[in-house]
């Protein structure tokens, strides 16, 4: 169910309604998720999650920690205001929306567009500000007669991404998504993307050869994990991924290479209120990114960062439908040019309503 295999979820409910040794209480949290289901699994839906975040963070504006850099291979002082890292609060909007359409074949097969998106102010940092969007649409087609088995979802994608209120890029293209329901405790995902990326800051600055620095270029993106329903309390999430980003400068080309994993518990409240259990989560990525090219900053090397991002989190159900959420996260970049070292703490606090 939380990973939206409905059809495999409404199976193992229904054994359960079925089992005269079940216990009524059971078979009644059973029958809240089969009514679910049944919502959700109509010809043509809209289903979704949006919120509201205050926040809290000691690196608004993603500066580096200290005013001492380096400029061809000469160690500089930057000058100037929020020239480092800004300690600010402000608020964010969240939210993701999906578009169920069945397409009525045995096998379960439907038609899916998700909208998902965020924005981010601060209170004194208007360099911080932050917006995304991002469209998916395309089927998810079985590929076998088993509806609970494989699944294939080609996909064509949209992005935009704005920053300091000012347009950052666009990615335009596409790819596909394999998916497997290996039983009740274990399903497998994957995701390959090949897309364009137009940026849309390209200030005529030039490389160590004089050429003008464009960063428009090609994007290739793939993932792959596994998630582990270890009993109805216990989740776990594991993830590889690789991307490469290119440019038609060939020091803005990069490759990344990760790793990452999350663990969430449910349990429950205690309170009558809540008609769903709470949940507590905590993970990690961690990221490796090496340029093509020799760095600006120090002529002699070639850039590489180490990206380590670690959080914690709780969503407490008030209803079905609305809830409470906090979150604290960590991220840390050790890069070998210092110009590029930096970290943060963010802590937000929020409410989800979700349809």
């Amino acid at each position: 169910f939380r990973i939206g295999s409905y059809p495999v979820a409404k199976f193992y409910f229904e054994e359960v309604l079925n089992d005269d040794t079940a216990p009524s209480d059971l078979k009644e949290r059973v029958q809240t998720f089969v009514d679910e289901i049944d919502r959700r699994t109509r010809k043509s839906y809209l289903t979704g999650r949006v919120g509201f975040d205050t926040i809290f963070t000691t690196n608004a504006n993603f500066g580096p920690e200290d005013r001492n850099a380096v400029f061809l291979g000469v160690p500089v002082t930057l000058t100037g205001a929020n020239v480092t890292d800004q300690t600010d609060v402000g608020f964010g909007l969240v939210g993701r929306v999906s578009h169920i359409y069945d397409l009525s074949t045995a096998n379960g097969d439907v038609w899916r567009t998700d909208l998902a998106f965020s924005a981010v102010r601060y209170a004194d940092t208007p360099s911080g500000a932050t917006d995304v969007a991002v469209v998916r649409t395309g089927p998810r087609l079985s590929l076998d007669d088993d509806r609970f088995g494989p699944k294939i979802g080609p996909y064509v994608e949209v992005s935009h991404v704005r920053f300091a209120k000012a347009p950052l890029q666009t990615t335009i293209g596409g790819g596909f998504e394999l998916t497997n329901t290996i039983d009740q405790s274990m399903s497998l995902f994957s995701d390959l993307r090949i897309a364009w990326k137009d940026n849309h800051t390209n200030t005529g600055a030039v490389d160590l050869n004089g050429d003008v620095i464009d960063q428009d270029g090609l994007n290739v993106r793939a993932n792959v994990g596994a998630n582990y329903f270890y009993d109805e309390h216990f989740t776990l999430r594991g993830f590889v991924l690789a991307e490469f980003t290119g440019a038609e400068s060939d020091q803005e080309q990069s490759h990344e290479f990760g790793l990452g994993g999350l663990v969430t518990y449910r349990y429950d409240s205690g309170l009558a209120m809540a008609s769903r259990d709470w949940l507590l989560s905590g993970g990690f990525r961690g990221v490796y990114r090496r340029l093509d090219e020799e760095s600006v900053f120090e002529p002699t090397r070639k850039r590489e960062d180490l990206d380590l991002r670690v959080h914690i989190g709780h969503t407490a159900y008030l209803q079905d439908d609305l809830s409470l959420t906090a979150r604290m996260e960590y991220f840390m970049r050790e890069s070998n040019v210092r110009n590029f070292d930096l970290d943060s703490f963010t802590a937000k606090v929020g409410i989800r309503y979700s349809f």
